[in-house]
This record gives C-alpha cells, sequence and structure tokens, in this order.
C-alpha cells in the first residue's frame, strides 16, 4: 500500500468529517427517520456517572432543525436512506492534481475498510448511522477553471454553481435529480476538491469549510445549495 496515497487522503477525509460534525454541517448523521424515534443517553444520578444510562426520546431530529432554522434557503444532506454526492476535483489555474487523484478520492469518499483498512465517508456515516444513512456518489472528471490560487470568498459561490452546472451538462442524463433524493429542489451535497494546498496565511478562500449558495431551489433541475470544500 502506498503510505503517502493513504496519508493524503486521510487527511482529506478528516477535513471532511471536522465540518460535517460542526455547526454547519450537512452530514450530520442522525439515529433515526423521524424526530418521534430519534434517540439519545443521559446518565441518571448518580455520584459516579459509571455504567448507569438510559435511553431517552429526543423531540425534534437535526432535519427538524434545518427545516424551521432562520436562514432561508439553508439547506442539508437528509440524515437517512440514500443519498448521492456529487464529488468534483477542481484544477485551479496554475496548478495540477497529482496522478491518481481521483481513485485515492473514490477511496476516500465511497471505499470500504476491507479495501483501505480505514473508514471512508460513507463507511463513517454508515456506521455511525446504524445503517440508517447509506452515503453513496459520483466522483466526477476534472473540472478545469480560470479561478487561480487566489481566489476569493466571494468568488466561490459563483464556482460551485458553473461546477455543478457543468457536471449536469455535460454528465448527468437527469439534469441533476440523481443528486437530489428529497426532492426539494437541491443537490444534496455538492464537494469540491481544490487541487492547491491549504493556505491559512492569506486572503485567499483556500481552506476546507462547508457553506451555502442560497441559490433558488429548482426540483426539475436540482441546483447546489449545500457544499463542502476541501484540499488535497
Amino acid at each position: 500500500m502506498d503510505l503517502a496515497n493513504v496519508k493524503k487522503t486521510k487527511i482529506l477525509m478528516s477535513g471532511l468529517m471536522c465540518f460535517t460534525l460542526s455547526a454547519c454541517s450537512f452530514l450530520l448523521p442522525s439515529n433515526s427517520e423521524s424526530s418521534e424515534s430519534s434517540t439519545s443517553f443521559s446518565f441518571s444520578d448518580n455520584p459516579n456517572n459509571v455504567g448507569d444510562y438510559r435511553q431517552t426520546k429526543m423531540k425534534y431530529s437535526y432535519q427538524d432543525y434545518m427545516d424551521n432554522n432562520y436562514y432561508s434557503n439553508m439547506d442539508s444532506m437528509p440524515t437517512s436512506g440514500t443519498v448521492n454526492l456529487l464529488v468534483i476535483p477542481v484544477q485551479l489555474s496554475g496548478t495540477t492534481f497529482p496522478d491518481g487523484t481521483l481513485e485515492r478520492l473514490e477511496k476516500a469518499y465511497f471505499g470500504t475498510p476491507e479495501e483501505t483498512g480505514w473508514h471512508s465517508v460513507s463507511s463513517y456515516y454508515h456506521e455511525e448511522s446504524k445503517g440508517l444513512l447509506n452515503i453513496t456518489g459520483i466522483i466526477s472528471p476534472i473540472y478545469e477553471t480560470t479561478y487561480g490560487t487566489s481566489i476569493k470568498e466571494s468568488e466561490t459561490t459563483d464556482l460551485v454553481t458553473k461546477a455543478a452546472n457543468w457536471y449536469k451538462d455535460n454528465y448527468s442524463s437527469e439534469n441533476g435529480k440523481e443528486f437530489d433524493s428529497d426532492g426539494d429542489g437541491y443537490i444534496d451535497g455538492t464537494i469540491l476538491i481544490y487541487s492547491a494546498p491549504n493556505n491559512t496565511h492569506k486572503n485567499d478562500n483556500l481552506w476546507a469549510y462547508c457553506f451555502w449558495t442560497s441559490k433558488a431551489a429548482n426540483k426539475n433541475s436540482p441546483v447546489a445549495n449545500t457544499y463542502f470544500l476541501g484540499l488535497l
């Protein structure tokens, strides 16, 4: 096994997990398909809190929160069922992807522990959701853009939208509907992987995070809204 490739893939995957477990999450796992049967665990009142916990029911699920939050056009990936992610490697001007990038991305997002020795994004959330969430998806061909490594935050939404539309126009036979499992007019999750190193020392938008384009939904041709940006 190529340890250098494994290291790169693990870094990419762990970067995604950091944001999927944060407040801007679109992959936060749920223990159930409905708020009525969602579960949590709490310790009973004892001085040691050891070996004494009971299962309780949550009134609301994460999806309830997303459906009723303050911000308009704020979406999240469904937390149960089969969900297809659209993963697009984006080659910025002046940078190139190393050989084998598409294969490493495939393993990082959709590989099995048996073939890699560690969890991919898909296998991790399948286990954490107790089998209720099945993440599948597409690693697209490389999308080349004229944006360079000095890309700004204001340009990122435009890039996400253009990349998703490029895939729909050239590779989707369903106008992107295969990525909209809940039929709300939004691609459940769009992931862009930059061909540039992480940059925290300049005012560039080259770091891993999750956000929203806040575009209007389109059920006939779902649009990119919730997105995650990552780097190799």
